[in-house]
């Protein structure tokens, strides 16, 4: 599991990028999908993200960057498979 520190210079290095889109798209990440076209926009700002990480973050961070990006994946997942479970009730 990553630090504090390698958290917090992750979530720094990314806000910081003076990249828009990779702005953009953690904004949106902070909402869990619910539906469809939700998911499809989160599933793209993932894949934002993970370009930037690849590209762009020290290499010393990867590690622990990979490990969050598949932690929120998870969650996301969890969390959209259980917003339609409820839509189905």
């Amino acid at each position: 599991m990553p630090t504090e520190a390698e958290l917090l210079q992750i979530e720094v290095a990314l806000r910081d990028s003076r990249h828009t889109e990779v702005i953009m798209a953690l904004d949106r990440l902070v909402l869990l999908p619910e539906t469809k076209p939700e998911m499809q926009q989160a599933m793209g700002d993932l894949t934002t993200v993970k370009d930037f990480i690849d590209h762009h973050l020290p290499k010393h961070y990867l590690a622990a960057a990979r490990e969050v990006f598949v932690e929120h994946g998870k969650l996301m997942k969890q969390h959209f498979i259980g917003a339609q479970n409820r839509l189905e009730k």
